[in-house]
């Protein structure tokens, strides 16, 4: 199966009892910012038992030259391989999401809105983020000059660069109400899974690396999700994803 410029591929693997691996690859993943010389893009890659719910590694790299990836014999950790000081010399470290308590109103959560249908709906009164969107604005204005005015950020990017974003500290959560397919988010899933990001479908369920597997099946598959530094910050996201009340009937 081939697609603009992600692919995925069958190989053996004469020490696996399936014997088959797949691969799914993004070899540029957000080729447009690439294009326009603004550097949040990556290449991402996801091995798999082919026919089986297990995955072997995740690999996200980045601009920079770090590489993100997952061990299979070391399923509860994620690590990065960063450049070293002399050529062809690279170092490894376990890489660990750093605890915190994150309030809502300072957070900064990342989207996929480039587009203006994902921005519209985004924003959309018909979603109780965008009412509360307007809420917190109002706020930020009448106590732009107080010490505890919101901090809030939004940013409209998202995919696997800004989960790596995240676990880096950068961003505190990415969020997608529409759905993104696996080529997209499987490999930053793992990776934020593994080094400790929490991540829940629009049903407040976490989605677990069993479920993301099984999704691999089938490569068309899609995730809504939130991704955050936090249980408390996560399920306050997925509450405000919701449809208004007010507009249901």
């Amino acid at each position: 199966m081939i697609a603009v410029n992600h692919a995925t591929f069958f190989f053996r693997n004469p020490d696996l009892h399936h014997g088959l691996l797949a691969a799914l690859l993004d070899m540029l993943d957000c080729s447009d910012l690439l294009k326009r010389k603004l550097g949040n893009w990556c290449s991402a890659a996801t091995v798999f038992e082919a026919g089986a719910t297990k995955i072997i590694t995740a690999l996200v790299g980045m601009p920079n030259k770090e590489i993100y990836f997952t061990k299979h014999s070391q399923p509860e950790c994620a690590f990065v391989r960063v450049p070293g000081e002399t050529c062809g010399e690279h170092k490894t470290s376990e890489v660990r999401l750093e605890p915190r308590n994150v309030k809502l109103q300072d957070a900064s959560i990342s989207f996929y809105g480039q587009k203006p249908g994902r921005l519209s709906s985004f924003v959309s009164s018909k979603t109780k983020v965008g009412r509360w969107l307007k809420h917190i604005s109002k706020v930020m204005g009448a106590k732009k000059k107080d010490y505890d005015c919101p901090q809030l950020r939004i940013y409209t990017l998202a995919g696997n660069p800004m989960m790596i974003g995240l676990i880096e500290g950068r961003i505190d959560a990415v969020v997608e109400m529409s759905g993104q397919k696996c080529h997209d988010v499987v490999p930053g899933f793992i990776i934020a899974l593994r080094a400790g990001a929490v991540l829940k479908d629009l049903s407040n369920k976490d989605i677990t690396e069993e479920r993301i597997a099984t999704s691999l099946q089938n490569p068309k598959s899609e995730f809504a999700y939130v991704l955050a530094c936090s249980e408390n910050l996560a399920s306050q996201l997925v509450e405000l994803l919701q449809p208004s009340m007010a507009l249901v009937r």
